[in-house]
């Protein structure tokens, strides 16, 4: 079998450059949306917009889950032929970074929102797929944390480290966002720049994942 070479710097770099490009493209949409009143321009608008979905922030955030999915399975296997005990927690990554990206790209989460929202009991419920995803991440957290704490320092601290800003921009923003769409504000610019904020904090949270299975 040929060794596979990977060049962790070069990686990062070019998931940095395609995050910056696609922050250009949002500050851009930003001020034809609030500045010129504008919120198509040829499509290009929806195209590059972090709030809308199924566009290209959208396929990129999907694109980097199915990285850290590939490399999880990578090191899965290498622990696996090693017959270390490890490899069932990767290969539980890998599954659980497959669905993060079909969630991403097919807007499963979105579907919940209606048949969900009668169970919400507070505005920054209103974007109801955020409670069974909080659960999903408390189990989660749970069951992987005591196999974290294990693995080597650089490693660790990334994981840990792109956990908390990736949960805090996913489930704590989305539900400030929820908040003020349910009074009637989504769509604003403060709204937008949260919207932004949170996209970018998700993004940047799966390059420091990516950073950390690459060592």
């Amino acid at each position: 079998m040929l060794p596979i070479t990977i060049y962790r710097r070069k990686v990062v770099f070019t998931l940095l450059v395609a995050v910056a490009l696609l922050l250009v493209g949002e500050l851009a949409v930003l001020m034809c949306k609030h500045l010129f009143g504008h919120s198509y321009v040829y499509g290009l608008v929806p195209l590059f917009d972090f709030y809308e979905e199924g566009n290209l922030p959208t396929w990129f955030n999907a694109l980097e889950f199915v990285l850290a999915a590939l490399l999880a399975a990578l090191v899965a296997t290498c622990e696996k032929r090693l017959l270390l005990p490890g490899f069932k927690y990767w290969t539980g990554l890998t599954l659980i970074f497959l669905f993060f990206s079909a969630d991403e790209a097919a807007q499963i989460h979105e579907a919940l929102i209606e048949p969900l929202r009668k169970f919400s009991f507070t505005s920054y419920f209103y974007y109801a797929w955020v409670m069974p995803y909080a659960i999903i991440t408390v189990v989660i957290v749970a069951f992987y944390l005591p196999f974290v704490f294990k693995l080597s320092g650089q490693v660790k601290n990334r994981f840990l480290l792109s956990a908390i800003l990736y949960v805090a921009a996913a489930l704590g923003l989305e539900m400030v966002e929820g908040h003020l769409a349910a009074l009637g504000q989504a769509g604003n610019l403060t709204f937008d720049l949260l919207v932004m904020f949170e996209e970018l904090t998700e993004m940047l949270s799966l390059i420091i994942l990516i950073d950390g299975l690459l060592i």
